[in-house]
C-alpha cells in the first residue's frame, strides 16, 4: 500500500531536495539534454520557481511527501490558456504510484487544458499520462511526444 501523499507549495527549505533531483542522472536523463544540472542552473531555476515564474509564464512548483519524506516534484507552467505539467520522482520512490497521484493533483488544480511533453524513450511517463486520461497529440518542436487532457 502506498503511503498518504501530501503536496505543498515549493518553499526555501526544499532547495536541497530539488538540487538532489536535478543532479541525479536517473531523474534528469529525459529532461533537456539529459545532463545533470549545474549548481548555478539549479539555483537559477529554483529561485525563478520561488518567485512564481517569469512575466511571460506563470510557474507553480509543488513538493510531494509521503510520511514526511519528500518523494517528488510537480511543476505547472502557464502558457496562455494551457498549463504544462512536469513531474520528477526520486528514484528510491519509483514504482509506488506517486507520479500518477501527482498528475491527478495537477488535474484537480488546473482549469482548462493540461499538456505534457515526454521523451519518446520514457515509456513509464507515457503510461502515467495515458492512465490519467491524457491523449497523444503529435510531437513538440523538441521532438518529444506531446500529450494533452
Amino acid at each position: 500500500m502506498t503511503e498518504q501523499l501530501s503536496v505543498h507549495a515549493l518553499a526555501p527549505d526544499d532547495r536541497e531536495f530539488f538540487r538532489a533531483l536535478a543532479q541525479d542522472a536517473r531523474v534528469i536523463r529525459f529532461v533537456g539534454d539529459g545532463a545533470p544540472w549545474s549548481d548555478d542552473y539549479v539555483r537559477q531555476r529554483f529561485d525563478t520557481a520561488l518567485d512564481g515564474g517569469t512575466p511571460d509564464h506563470g510557474l507553480r512548483w509543488f513538493i510531494a511527501s509521503a510520511d514526511d519524506t519528500r518523494v517528488g516534484l510537480l511543476a505547472l507552467t502557464v502558457h496562455g490558456d494551457e498549463t504544462e505539467l512536469g513531474y520528477w520522482i526520486a528514484p528510491e520512490h519509483w514504482g509506488k504510484g506517486y507520479a500518477g497521484r501527482l498528475v491527478e493533483h495537477a488535474v484537480d488544480l488546473t482549469p482548462g487544458q493540461l499538456a505534457a511533453t515526454v521523451h519518446r524513450d520514457n515509456a513509464a511517463s507515457q503510461r502515467v499520462l495515458e492512465r490519467a486520461g491524457f491523449t497523444r497529440r503529435g510531437t513538440a518542436p523538441s521532438g518529444e511526444l506531446r500529450f494533452v487532457r
